[in-house]
């Protein structure tokens, strides 16, 4: 009933993109709005904070803090992942962070960086989560999604 559509494309530059549309057929649960209004404002919390000096560490915890904030208990053992990589010539470029991945230690933010930001997070309650994907850019005033106006709601097809 819900179709999670990912797209990595390069384009005539040589530079990656990703986007992530979820269309889902039948209307949402009260779970499944939760979790978006919380992925949602964790995006908008990230965007505000990640400028030049912060580190992704700090990024990750104000991704974890908005979900605790939210009600939500996170699951001890979370999927290896990369919650943001550095996109450029390749898709998945350093730095990055993800929460079983601590082989680079942290890393401070400077303006012109570009990431891609899809976190993960396994909670309870288990809720599929949205797919959030937006390639962004630090500058001096926060992150800047590089895809706006990009609508990265679910598309409730029925």
């Amino acid at each position: 009933d819900i179709v999670s559509y990912h797209l990595e494309i390069e384009g005539p530059s040589g530079h990656w993109c990703e986007l992530t549309v979820a269309p889902m057929f039948r209307p949402m649960t009260d779970l499944e709005e939760k979790r978006w209004a919380t992925e949602m404002r964790i995006f908008d919390e990230i965007c505000k904070m990640a400028v030049p000096g912060a580190t992704l560490n700090e990024m990750a915890d104000t991704m974890e803090r908005v979900y605790l904030e939210d009600g939500w208990t996170l699951k001890e053992m979370q999927a290896p992942h990369h919650d943001f990589h550095g996109q450029g010539i390749d898709v998945i470029e350093w730095p990055w962070y993800g929460p079983l991945d601590d082989r680079q230690g942290d890393v401070v933010l400077e303006a012109g960086m570009c990431f891609s930001y899809h976190p993960r997070r396994d909670v309870t309650p288990e809720v599929r989560m949205t797919g959030i994907n937006q390639n962004i850019v630090i500058t001096k005033n926060g992150a800047e999604s590089l895809a706006a106006p990009w609508d990265m709601r679910w598309r409730v097809m029925v």
